[in-house]
C-alpha cells in the first residue's frame, strides 16, 4: 500500500495526527492529536458535568425517577450543547479531521514519489 494512501487512512479512521506520526513527520502529528485530544476532553468534561447534575437532581427527588422525567432532563442537558463554545471545539475537531487526513495524503504522495524517483534511479544504475 502506498505511503500517501495509508497514511491518509490513518489520520482520517483512526485519529487526527496518527497519518503523521507514521510518515515520521512528528511535530504535526502530535500538534493534530493533541488539539482534538484536548477539544474531546473539553466535551467529555462537559458531558460529565451535566450527567453529574441530572444524577444529583434524580436523588434528591428533583426529577422523578421514571424514563420520561429522566428523558426530558437530558434533552434539556444536552440543549445546552447549542453554546458557541460546543459550536468552536466540534469547528476545530471537524477542521482538525480534514486537514490531517488531507495533509497526510500529499506528504505521503511526496515520499511515494520520492521513492519512485530513487528507484527508477536505481534500475538504470543496474
Amino acid at each position: 500500500m502506498k505511503k500517501s494512501l495509508k497514511a491518509a487512512l490513518f489520520s482520517g479512521l483512526v485519529m487526527p495526527g496518527v497519518g503523521q506520526i507514521i510518515l515520521k513527520n512528528y511535530k504535526k502529528g502530535i500538534l493534530f492529536i493533541s488539539t482534538t485530544l484536548i477539544c474531546l476532553s473539553y466535551i467529555m468534561v462537559e458531558a460529565t458535568k451535566q450527567a453529574t447534575l441530572i444524577v444529583d437532581k434524580i436523588v434528591s427527588g428533583e426529577i422523578e425517577m421514571t424514563e420520561s422525567a429522566i428523558t426530558a432532563a437530558i434533552t434539556n442537558a444536552s440543549q445546552g450543547a447549542g453554546k458557541p463554545i460546543y459550536t468552536i471545539v466540534i469547528t476545530i475537531i471537524t477542521a482538525c479531521w480534514i486537514i490531517s487526513t488531507i495533509d497526510a495524503f500529499i506528504s505521503g504522495k511526496k515520499i511515494d514519489e520520492k521513492e519512485k524517483q530513487q528507484n527508477n534511479g536505481n534500475d538504470t544504475n543496474s
